[in-house]
């Protein structure tokens, strides 16, 4: 091994070191409160977006419930994009998390929920999220019985030259939380129509910024703990940057006399956000006030537009898994 080959094995090392050690933290801060409803710790759990990637926060979901640990240890649960999904079956009930699991495996692992094909571009619905309020009509009566405030995240459109913000709405101030969910979801020209949510149209919560740190912690702050359902495996942050293809379209877009057409601002944005998310995660290792813990799954190849019932099943599965494992090991279950 050479010494630029060592150097970097050291370097992965630490980091996988780091978050190990950061997840047991929070996690421990999660045993505490379930002992104790009274500890003045008070915990987030933010689920990012990832389309289909979402299977991994379902298995993941379900060994939290079977951990004990219910939607009221935490003071707030976010969601994301298809990570709203999780977030609003998990704060329902373990019964609608498994319905979840159910509906990433059989009901949108087909091809008519995300389809590329040139007709679908060309209506803008290259993904189906009607297909989405059929596989989750047990949700919309959520909140009748919620007892952890739930909240969704959303990017606002561009304007301008302006980079489109990030916004947290609870989701009491959605018509009913599915319609929290699809806006959401929703991608322009990608998506079909965007339902609106106060009168505003508003998008998919991770298109431009996947782990919003610092807008959480702005809106809560008095957390003292959060745990990120990434819905990603984990990889070293060298690693993690946009590719080729986006770097040189954002960087186009930049020079055009068009940059401030609010889409193609919108679409600069989508092309940065693997490098939002490097700034996240570094912004998130140097973070002191608030310790923030990330229940990383294992890598099973799930990517966010794969349809096939296998992969999300195999997905599901291994996640759930990995992630009784990772709570035994931070002592939260037993053998």
């Amino acid at each position: 091994m050479s010494q630029i080959e060592y150097t970097v094995e050291v370097c992965m090392t630490a980091e996988k070191e780091f978050w190990l050690q950061s997840l047991k933290t929070v996690l421990s801060s999660l045993r505490e409160k379930q002992a104790n409803p009274q500890s003045p710790k008070k915990i987030g759990l933010f689920f990012c977006g990832g389309g289909m990637r979402a299977a991994y926060g379902a298995g993941q979901t379900l060994a939290l419930y079977e951990a004990g640990y219910t939607p009221d240890v935490f003071e707030c649960v976010l969601g994301a994009s298809a990570g709203a999904v999780v977030a609003t079956a998990y704060v329902d009930s373990k019964a609608s998390v498994e319905l979840g699991v159910k509906a990433f495996s059989f009901d949108l692992s087909t091809p008519r929920f995300i389809s590329f094909h040139p007709r679908r571009w060309w209506r803008g619905d290259v993904i189906d999220l009607q297909m989405v309020v059929t596989a989750f009509q047990f949700l919309p009566q959520v909140l009748k019985s919620a007892a952890t405030p739930l909240y969704y995240v959303y990017s606002e459109p561009a304007t301008g030259a302006t980079e489109p913000a990030i916004r947290i709405m609870s989701a009491t101030d959605t018509p009913s939380p599915i319609d929290g969910i699809i806006a959401s979801m929703s991608i322009p020209r990608m998506t079909g129509s965007i339902p609106k949510i106060q009168g505003e149209i508003l998008y998919d919560g991770s298109f431009t910024n996947l782990l919003p740190i610092d807008v959480i912690l702005e809106r809560f702050p008095d957390l003292t703990d959060l745990l990120v359902i990434p819905q990603l495996p984990w990889r070293p942050l060298a690693s993690i940057r946009p590719s080729l293809l986006a770097r040189m379209t954002a960087r186009c877009i930049q020079m055009t006399p068009l940059r401030f057409i609010p889409l193609l601002q919108q679409l600069r944005q989508s092309c940065l956000v693997q490098e939002k998310f490097r700034s996240s995660l570094k912004r998130s290792m140097s973070e002191s006030r608030v310790r923030i813990g990330i229940l990383w799954p294992p890598d099973c190849g799930m990517t966010a537009t794969t349809v096939r019932t296998d992969k999300a099943t195999y997905t599901i599965t291994r996640s759930y898994a990995a992630a009784k494992e990772q709570l035994r090991e931070a002592g939260i279950v037993s053998h």
